[in-house]
């Protein structure tokens, strides 16, 4: 995108890149607290061009992802009514990259979108993360692989994998600030 070259990919895949790209800099500007009308907002600026029929809206059918399938299409509203909840009630400090994580997990394992959960689920994770003066986890390509089989495992497990990559990736700066 810095160079505007677009590499041998489905136009699709550029288009949706190109949004995403546009709504992750629309994060940061974000001045309120994270609504679900934000995360419907997200999605459907990110796919109304390339996948209208669900562009912005919850799922209404099962999903299965490799192993693990998806919470049933009929439980995602309340269940995203709860987590938006939790997240109203995020804590003050360090504890918000604990927090973030927890709810990255949660959001997954719901996965109330047809497509896209990944992209919006790292985005409520920087925005949780971001807004709480801390630096962004941005999962390399390389990182790709163990990242996704951390949802393999249960909640606290995830957790503990994600503390050990943000600090992995941030533990100069963070114990720098710290001292």
């Amino acid at each position: 995108m810095e160079h505007k070259i677009s590499p041998n990919k489905p136009i699709r895949d550029v288009k949706e890149t190109e949004a995403h790209a546009k709504v992750f800099f629309e994060m940061l500007r974000i001045k309120q607290e994270l609504t679900k009308q934000i995360l419907l907002n997200w999605h459907k600026e990110i796919f109304s061009e390339t996948k209208p029929d669900i562009a912005g809206k919850f799922r209404d059918y099962l999903v299965r992802i490799g192993d693990h399938l998806a919470t049933d299409w009929q439980d995602v509203e309340a269940l995203m009514l709860d987590l938006m909840r939790q997240i109203d009630n995020k804590p003050k400090g360090e504890e918000i990259i604990k927090f973030a994580a927890a709810i990255h997990y949660r959001f997954e394992k719901i996965h109330p979108f047809g497509d896209g959960n990944g992209r919006i689920g790292r985005l409520i994770l920087n925005f949780l993360i971001w807004h709480a003066g801390y630096p962004m986890l941005i999962v390399t390509y390389k990182k790709r692989k163990s990242y996704n089989n951390a949802f393999k495992k249960d909640e606290e497990n995830f957790i503990k994998y994600f503390l050990r990559y943000y600090l992995s990736i941030h533990k100069k700066r963070y114990l720098k600030s710290t001292s």
